[in-house]
């Protein structure tokens, strides 16, 4: 049986227009991809956040604008934190004001100044107050207390209240 003449050119001519569409390919690809490289970046509003100033103004404005108390992104160690300095914020019918760590206690001189005995109390809604104003919570009794025996025999006597309501001992020694 012979052979037929134009079978050899039909497989060159399928062979070639395969290439040529393969090419075609690879040459839109590299267009797409040279585009896509001389174009601006997108807008990256997360970058903005890298500014400490914009940062805090806008913890400041997110703070203002929420109803609760406890911060929106808890904390991975300790589970809850309350919002950073908050201020006068009524929470379950009780005023509540934080620090800068999140916590129901006012500023904290870090390190400790020389000469002041220093008492963390450390627990949970016990010594946070909840359902109290801050001046009727137990460490202000009992840096009075204190205060009065010692009699100026030492330094300032804080008593620092560490504790929210939803810590256990995992988020206490955390």
């Amino acid at each position: 049986m012979p052979a037929d003449p134009n079978a050899r050119l039909r497989l060159s001519l399928r062979v070639v227009a395969v290439l040529a569409i393969v090419c075609a390919g690879l040459g839109a690809a590299c267009l797409v991809l040279a585009r896509a490289a001389a174009a601006p970046p997108p807008n990256d509003a997360g970058a903005r956040f890298d500014d400490p100033e914009v940062r805090r103004a806008a913890i400041a404005e997110l703070v203002a604008r929420g109803a609760g108390g406890w911060d929106s992104f808890p904390d991975p160690d300790v589970g809850r934190l309350l919002q950073q300095n908050l201020a006068g914020r009524m929470f379950e019918g009780f005023a509540v004001a934080s620090d800068a760590l999140g916590l129901r206690e006012g500023p904290v001189a870090i390190p400790k100044p020389k000469g002041t005995t220093r008492i963390v109390l450390l627990g949970d809604s016990f010594v946070m107050g909840e359902g109290v104003e801050a001046d009727d919570r137990l460490g202000v009794f009992l840096a009075k207390d204190l205060r009065e025996r010692a009699a100026g025999s030492a330094g300032p006597i804080e008593c620092l209240h560490f504790g929210l309501d939803t810590w256990n001992i995992v988020a206490e020694t955390s």
